[in-house]
């Protein structure tokens, strides 16, 4: 299929693409991946990267876990069952990383090929605290800003 552009490869930016993942003009291969702003060796699917970094920018939510104040400003939800929420892009990416993201995929995520913790932060609001708390690791800046619970023999205990 050839797209408004010119392009039949997948997920090109320019005119005239048969490989994918091109940006310019009438290339025929798949170029190596520039991430975090360097080049690298390495081709995209040769990257793996981790599942919360797949979201939705919009969400149907149901009447019954809509806010108070969502449902007073979209009164239609009622008739509906719910409503359509869109986010921005750090949001979502912010909401899903809350959801999803455990040890492996914090780690996964600074194993990315140039990783940046800037440069990560910038586009997506995740912060290295917030990376290093999903992967344990506890330094006294990430420590203020926690709230902590452990249990131990089937007691809680909670920082305060």
């Amino acid at each position: 299929m050839v797209d408004e552009k010119g392009n039949t490869g997948d997920r090109n930016t320019g005119d005239g693409n048969t490989g994918h993942f091109n940006t310019g003009y009438f290339n025929t291969n798949e170029p190596k991946v520039r991430i975090f702003n360097k080049e690298t060796e390495i081709k995209r699917e040769n990257i793996l990267f981790p599942a919360y970094l797949y979201f939705h920018l919009v969400e149907w939510v149901s009447s019954k876990d809509l806010s108070d104040k969502q449902k007073e400003e979209h009164p239609d939800c009622k008739i509906l069952g719910g409503w359509l929420i869109s986010y921005d892009y750090k949001e979502a990416v912010i909401k899903n990383f809350n959801k999803i993201c455990d040890k492996e995929q914090a780690e996964q995520t600074i194993k990315l090929p140039n990783f940046n913790y800037e440069i990560f932060e910038e586009i997506t609001g995740i912060t290295k605290e917030m990376l290093d708390a999903k992967r344990g690791i506890i330094t006294n800046e990430t420590n203020n800003n926690l709230n902590i619970e452990i249990v131990i023999n089937g007691i809680k205990y909670k920082r305060v």
